[in-house]
C-alpha cells in the first residue's frame, strides 16, 4: 500500500468512495467505506472529517428513499420574488 492503512489520504479516498456509493444508491457499500474512513479520521482525531462522515452515515440509516445528488449538495438560497398587483 502506497500510503499505509491509516493514512489520511486513504481515509479521504474511502470517504469519496462512500459518497459515490450513496449517489448510486448502494447503501451497503457506502456504509462499509464510510465506516472505514471514519475509523481512520478518528485515529487521527480529525474532527471535521469525522463530522462529515458521521453525517453521511446518518443520512443512509435515516432515509428510506434513495439519496440523490441534491441531498449531498448544499442548497442554494431562493430569491424572493415580489408579486406585482395591477
Amino acid at each position: 500500500m502506497l500510503y499505509g492503512e491509516n493514512s489520511v489520504k486513504l481515509g479521504k479516498t474511502y470517504k469519496a468512495m462512500g459518497t459515490i456509493y450513496i449517489i448510486i444508491e448502494d447503501h451497503e457499500n457506502a456504509n462499509e467505506y464510510l465506516k472505514k474512513a471514519y475509523k481512520i479520521f478518528e485515529a487521527k482525531d480529525m474532527q471535521k472529517f469525522m463530522k462529515e462522515v458521521s453525517s453521511k452515515l446518518k443520512s443512509i440509516s435515516s432515509k428510506k428513499e434513495p439519496i440523490t445528488n441534491e441531498d449531498i449538495k448544499p442548497k442554494a438560497k431562493k430569491k424572493d420574488k415580489k408579486r406585482v398587483i395591477k
